[in-house]
């Protein structure tokens, strides 16, 4: 049982740490911003840095701030997001749920079914993987799951409609970026193979990040408080907790975005040139939201400003989210009595097929704590 009291004076100790005035850096961040947007030299010096700091590429001032027009015509928004149960080693067997939600909703024009809500889940044991099943493991396996599921919506739709497939998280494989080459040589091949058939068909797709935490933006102003020294710490020290998101809530309003940058990430540089990550920042009027998408589209200036108006335009619906994202986690959850259901059901079957699968005692005690 939580002792309630003790935590109310623990955070009383973190105060001070938790809650501390940073508009100082924020003044001296955005300072250094302007500065740079106006070095023509700053963005060649930073493509011949050797750093290991993340740092994108770009065309154009940094600190543009694009209006993004109101949506005009019709369009359709299908998100897509996935949940799991990853495998408990306390339940005697060796398997995990992986459930996956598609929420298409249209918007103008003349339809049959305006909104389609849908969700898949699918179970795989440890004989059906060619890995360890590892937190990560299912992790990748779900985000394959989820662009598998943005290629089956388009069964959903009619020949004329402009969709666009709304993700939730990154396109950028940070959990392929470990040290476990077996899960990068297995997942970067599929995500490529799976991202190319969005270029091939042409089907507008796009990741979306809610508060992010990058911070390749800001990295390139610690970069020029620290004149390309990344170990002069005591030089770019009064900037240290600015992210991208605080450092562009500085210049853009509600309804503007960034510039395209490109990420130059290790993992993302191993991908196919077509899917390669780029990405900009959008103030939703809530908060400032990161939309990564390929390069293929990236290429194409006006389906951007489409995809841009899209998404604000979905960020105005659901109140500074994209509304076809939380309608699709609605379907993709899995919250606890359905966790339970699923390993109660797996015992049920054990038992039915006069299979062993004994539940550790620390689970069974879990279920019924007694005194």
């Amino acid at each position: 049982m939580l002792d309630r009291s003790k935590v109310a004076r623990e955070l009383d100790g973190l105060m001070n740490d938790l809650f501390v005035d940073l508009s100082p850096q924020y003044e001296r961040a955005l300072a250094v911003w302007r500065d740079i947007a106006h070095d023509e030299l700053f963005r060649l010096k930073v493509r011949a840095a050797d750093t290991v700091w993340a740092l994108p590429s770009w065309h154009g001032r940094l600190d543009s701030a694009i209006t993004i027009d109101s949506i005009q015509r019709p369009y359709t928004a299908i998100g897509v997001d996935g949940s799991q149960v990853y495998p408990d080693r306390h339940q005697g067997v060796s398997c995990f749920l992986i459930n996956t939600g598609i929420a298409l909703l249209r918007y103008g024009g003349t339809f049959e079914r305006p909104v389609i809500f849908h969700g898949e889940p699918r179970v795989m044991s440890g004989d059906q993987t060619e890995c360890s099943i590892s937190i990560d493991f299912v992790n990748a396996v779900r985000q394959e799951f989820e662009f598998q599921a943005g290629l089956d919506a388009q069964r959903f739709l009619t020949a004329t409609e402009s969709a666009l497939i709304i993700f939730d998280g990154s396109l950028i494989f940070w959990h392929l970026d470990a040290k476990d080459v077996m899960l990068r040589t297995t997942f970067l091949p599929r995500y490529d193979a799976l991202l190319q058939r969005y270029c091939q068909e042409q089907i507008p797709m796009v990741s979306y990040i809610s508060g992010p935490k990058s911070r390749e933006l800001s990295n390139l102003v610690r970069l020029k408080l620290a004149d390309f020294d990344q170990n002069a710490h005591e030089k770019y020290a009064v900037v240290d907790r600015v992210n991208d998101a605080a450092l562009i809530s500085g210049f853009l309003a509600p309804g503007q975005r960034t510039i395209l940058f490109a990420n130059r990430a290790k993992v993302t540089m191993e991908s196919a040139e077509t899917v390669r990550t780029y990405f900009f920042y959008l103030h939703a009027g809530a908060e400032i939201g990161r939309v990564e998408i390929p390069a293929w589209i990236a290429q194409q200036e006006s389906l951007v400003d489409w995809i841009a108006a899209v998404i604000y335009d979905q960020c105005k619906k659901g109140h500074g989210y994209p509304v076809a994202l939380a309608e699709a986690h609605e379907q993709a959850v899995i919250k606890g009595p359905d966790r339970d259901f699923f390993f109660h059901l797996l015992q049920k079957k054990a038992i039915e097929g006069m299979h062993r699968c004994t539940p550790s005692t620390k689970s069974v005690r879990k279920r019924g704590a007694t005194v």
